[in-house]
């Protein structure tokens, strides 16, 4: 998607417009810009829990949905983090269909989405990342017997991962799984030379400048209803900024470098049909991933899965796999879609998925 944004960037062709263009950059160097990110403000509480909001330590109130088992005993609680420019809303079937099953399900809108502060502009990945935290270590006080496993959506993903990495030594959330749907994980070393380059160096001339997908050939999901309903959303930013862009790139270099440096049970999603994280940026993962661990990391790969998965048309079989999957580590996942990703692993080209073989078909 990024390819195709930076190629439709508007361009000074006229020869007066030129020199205005010119004028305009020129002023534009000069005066120096620098990419928003949002910062946190400081220890000023303890992070909390209401009945609407995550209260985070620096006093931020991040909008929070919680769907709870409406019978029987709870079995554990996820929590999940939505997509770019996405918010807890993603996960309304799925948050619901999870509570049908008896698990405890929260989600909330990230910093720079949703209906929280500062909507719009980037947070950066260590305050994504300090958020995770911070709801985890909240939720296993409120449930300390509980497991707690968390799901991420392609850019919730990507902070997972990062927050997961051993890198962090103890101060990582103490999960007891993760799922992964479609993570975010475009790092630069995937990425065109040239493509980065740009995106790097505008981020400094016109980092306020807000770009669109509109016209780009471009399909998240199948569910065309799903998908209406989403540009009408007033809570889903329709134009991005391009720092915020700039900002989720530097997480999913953070995220890509973090999958070599993982050991908590994992599911990947992906489906053959993902528009916007290249499958050589996936399959680059997957071989990060460590060795001799394989039996922690499972992966399901959709033939007729798009980018938003678990809402896509056949969005049920995702469903059901993610339920399997929190159920038991080991069972087989009822879609029939699971690779052997030992045999992923051992290929060294950009479509490691092409000759990838079923499990169970």
């Amino acid at each position: 998607m990024l390819n195709k944004m930076l190629r439709r960037m508007p361009l000074c062709v006229a020869p007066i417009s030129s020199i205005i263009c010119g004028l305009v950059v020129l002023t534009i160097l000069i005066s120096g810009c620098s990419p928003a990110v949002q910062t946190h403000q400081g220890y000023l509480q303890k992070p909390k829990l209401t009945e609407h909001f995550f209260i985070s330590s620096d006093d931020n109130k991040l909008p929070l949905t919680v769907w709870k088992p409406k019978t029987g005993k709870t079995q554990a609680v996820v929590i999940a983090l939505h997509g770019f420019n996405d918010h807890s809303g993603a996960f309304k079937e799925l948050g619901s269909n999870l509570a049908d099953h008896g698990y405890l399900f929260y989600a909330y809108d990230q910093r720079g989405f949703g209906n929280t502060q500062n909507r719009g502009i980037w947070a950066g990945t260590d305050l994504l990342v300090q958020d995770l935290k911070e709801i985890v270590s909240l939720i296993e006080k409120a449930h300390p017997n509980l497991p707690i496993h968390a799901l991420g959506e392609s850019m919730g993903g990507a902070v997972i991962l990062s927050a997961m990495s051993r890198k962090n030594k103890a101060n990582r959330p103490r999960l007891t799984s993760i799922v992964l749907s479609a993570p975010a994980v475009w790092g630069r070393t995937t990425m065109p030379a040239w493509q980065s380059k740009i995106l790097d160096s505008l981020v400094h001339v016109i980092p306020m400048i807000k770009l669109t997908p509109q016209g780009l050939d471009i399909n998240p999901s199948d569910n065309l209803d799903m998908l209406k309903a989403l540009r009408n959303d007033p809570r889903y930013i329709t134009e991005s900024r391009l720092d915020a862009i700039y900002g989720l790139t530097n997480l999913m270099d953070r995220a890509l470098e973090a999958s070599g440096y993982q050991d908590t049970p994992m599911l990947i999603l992906y489906g053959a049909k993902d528009d916007l994280v290249p499958r050589s940026s996936t399959c680059k993962m997957l071989t990060k991933l460590p060795n001799g661990k394989q039996k922690r990391w499972r992966l399901a790969f959709y033939p007729n899965g798009y980018h938003l998965l678990f809402r896509d048309l056949e969005g049920a079989l995702v469903v059901k796999d993610i339920i399997a999957w929190f159920n038991s580590k080991k069972t087989e996942l009822p879609s029939g879609y699971e690779i052997d990703l030992s045999e992923v692993k051992n290929f060294a080209h950009s479509d490691c998925l092409a000759s990838s073989k079923l499990i169970y078909k």
